[in-house]
């Protein structure tokens, strides 16, 4: 099982000194580990170079925010394990390393930001606000921030979303890996929408903006639009999407992502009438080899195109 990076727990018997300004060393170590978070994409070798280079950082200034924000971010990232689940200690290690961001520095807007996520996960939506308004009242001009006022928007089923979303979308991918990276985030989250011309563009035409505009190495935006191609029922750009997502890594929920394509594009098969052309991709799916209730999970709650090819789905799946 993967570990939370635990190498700074150091930090949480330090004290709360004054703010003061960070040295030339850490903050260049701080940058650097900055660089590496912003492009990890699943490679451990990021994280554990980050972890390297905070610790020199921590030796050099422990009294340097910024360290303490660029840790949070390595643990949460290093504490994930799937979807919204982290293993356990993860998010409490990562709200002491912003706390204590925030009191070395009350008026570091992201570790403002990244307090509003940690209570998004805590599920205290009235605190998430409140930490995303400290942030914009000190100034921020961070996309991120309109992704976490558009995550606030969800927790609380607000239609609000959208325009926080768009605001994002219309900055574009800027020039650093953090700016295209919500940008990128602002686009997987504005293919849940329907088309509306001159708004939103149409599906195809969202993935091809963030295949475009992501990391070569992340294959997880990819599996991403490759889920929402099934939810529309649209098998063969879903099947395309995955393939290309498994050749940047090969992970599990991107084959699982696969294999439901497959299926489903079967079962779309099987329904004209195409028997020949179904089978192969019946094999294909099997070969990936999962639980018959994991398939159908990932193709459940999709569009109603996707739910009437369920009694074909529930006797190929195997």
């Amino acid at each position: 099982m993967r570990r939370v990076p635990t190498f700074l727990s150091i930090a949480f018997l330090l004290g709360a000194p004054a703010i003061t300004f960070a040295s030339d060393d850490s903050a260049k170590l701080a940058l650097d580990a900055k660089v590496l978070l912003d492009t990890y994409f699943g490679d451990r070798q990021n994280l554990e170079q980050a972890s390297a280079l905070l610790t020199k950082a921590l030796a050099a200034d422990d009294k340097d925010p910024d360290v303490f924000v660029q840790a949070a971010r390595l643990t949460i990232k290093g504490g994930h394990v799937v979807y919204s689940q982290y293993q356990p200690g993860a998010v409490d290690a990562y709200e002491e390393l912003i706390d204590r961001a925030i009191k070395l520095d009350s008026k570091h807007t992201k570790a403002h930001i990244l307090r509003a996520e940690a209570f998004s996960l805590r599920k205290n939506y009235t605190a998430q606000k409140e930490a995303l308004d400290r942030a914009r009242e000190l100034g921020s001009k961070d996309p991120w921030l309109s992704i976490g006022y558009a995550n606030y928007c969800t927790n609380i089923k607000d239609s609000c979303e959208f325009n926080h979303l768009r605001n994002v979308q219309a900055l574009g991918p800027g020039t650093t890996a953090d700016s295209r990276n919500a940008y990128v985030a602002s686009l997987k989250s504005l293919a849940r929408y329907k088309p509306q011309p001159g708004v939103v563009p149409d599906l195809k035409s969202i993935a091809e903006s963030a295949r475009k505009e992501r990391n070569p190495s992340d294959a997880w935006t990819l599996g991403t639009f490759a889920d929402r191609f099934i939810f529309r029922g649209m098998f063969d750009d879903a099947i395309a999407y995955s393939r290309e997502a498994l050749a940047v890594m090969d992970y599990g929920a991107g084959r699982l992502t696969l294999a439901a394509a497959l299926y489903g594009k079967a079962a779309e098969r099987q329904a004209a009438g195409d028997l020949e052309a179904a089978d192969p991709l019946i094999r294909e799916a099997m070969a990936l080899n999962f639980a018959k209730a994991d398939v159908l999970d990932r193709l459940s709650d999709s569009s109603s195109s996707v739910e009437r090819l369920m009694p074909i789905l529930k006797k190929i799946v195997e």
